[in-house]
């Protein structure tokens, strides 16, 4: 399943309304918000359909998975949105994370405590507000309405220098950020991994800390973070995931490879077995696709914008296009010699 999914819940006194857009999606916040009736009139329609006084309004089929037969019960569920509540303590295992990385349903998990075992994005974390709109003058007759907000919304960055700068990967990531840090003489480092910044950033002595990691899986830790700002002042720049930033950064302008971005993420975005592809797994493996090209742009400078000296357009224009996915472009050859 894929693409975005608008679900409202309702009956004669409380109408529900979020909008699902990836594989997992977390309902956080207060109590007394509609997270507990969310998932009642979800089951009370999944079991009694339109007899139980309840309307769901959505493309695809919504279905409540709770009890100990959980696993035998999502093997029947396809291509559908699950909303499991937090008292479901299979939902903080490593067998339901197994189980919903190789299904083709979306799931709503609501969950007061974060769950590390699961990659959700830091911008699928929400929390159920009331927004009633009703005008009767008898408020005990009138219908409550809630929707969903994001609880770590975006700020702007305020161009406060940092005093040192954490970055979740080793890799090829870390790398260029440790690069552009030693240009403005900033520290560098690298956590390893997500799940040791908060212990990292918590025994630095810096107080003004600059946090880069792939948002798409960085919602566990996010909990942690915030905490921490209480104390140090922590700025957070989460992208997708560093190979997502490059493909997104211009430096592939022309229409030509936009247009080969699309048709490879279309390859690789539309169902193709058991588990749909996050953003930055998808990001990973565009690139090995894009290589070709990359490796092709080496006579243009950040921007795309060929370099006029040297003969360097010249011989741009001689090698001529850039090759499609797969085939050797011409001069190859002589560009390696």
């Amino acid at each position: 399943m894929r693409g975005v999914h608008d679900v409202v819940v309702r009956n004669n006194k409380v109408q529900i309304k979020l909008t699902v857009s990836r594989n997992l999606t977390i309902l956080q916040g207060k109590s007394a918000t509609g997270k507990t009736t969310l998932l009642e009139l979800i089951a009370a329609y999944d079991e009694l359909g339109a007899n139980s006084g309840v309307v769901i309004n959505c493309d695809v089929p919504c279905k409540i998975l709770a009890g100990r037969n959980w696993l035998r019960d999502l093997s029947f569920i396809e291509n559908s949105i699950v909303f499991i509540d937090e008292d479901s303590s299979f939902m903080k295992s490593h067998e339901f994370a197994h189980a919903a990385r190789r299904s083709s349903n979306y799931y709503v998990l609501v969950a007061r405590e974060s769950l590390p075992q699961l990659p959700y994005s830091v911008d699928e974390i929400y929390g159920l507000k009331n927004t009633n709109r009703s005008t009767t003058k008898y408020p005990v007759y009138s219908r409550t309405y809630a929707s969903t907000y994001r609880i770590y919304g975006k700020s702007e960055f305020d161009g406060a220098k940092p005093q040192v700068v954490i970055v979740e990967v080793s890799n090829s990531g870390y790398e260029f950020f440790a690069v552009l840090c030693k240009n403005s003489g900033i520290p560098c480092i690298s956590a390893g991994g997500k799940s040791n910044i908060y212990d990292i950033a918590l025994n630095r002595k810096e107080r003004d800390i600059l946090v880069i990691a792939d948002g798409a899986a960085f919602g566990p830790e996010m909990e942690f973070l915030v905490s921490l700002q209480r104390f140090k002042r922590i700025k957070l720049f989460l992208p997708e995931s560093f190979e997502w930033l490059v493909l997104k950064s211009g430096l592939f302008p022309d229409k030509r490879t936009q247009e080969m971005l699309r048709r490879i993420a279309s390859r690789f975005v539309v169902y193709q077995g058991p588990s749909p592809e996050p953003p930055a797994t998808l990001a990973r493996r565009m690139l090995p696709l894009l290589a070709p090209w990359v490796n092709r742009r080496r006579d243009y400078p950040v921007g795309g914008l060929p370099r006029r000296k040297h003969g360097l357009l010249t011989r741009r224009r001689r090698l001529g296009p850039p090759p499609r996915v797969g085939e050797r472009g011409p001069g190859d050859d002589a560009a390696r010699g």
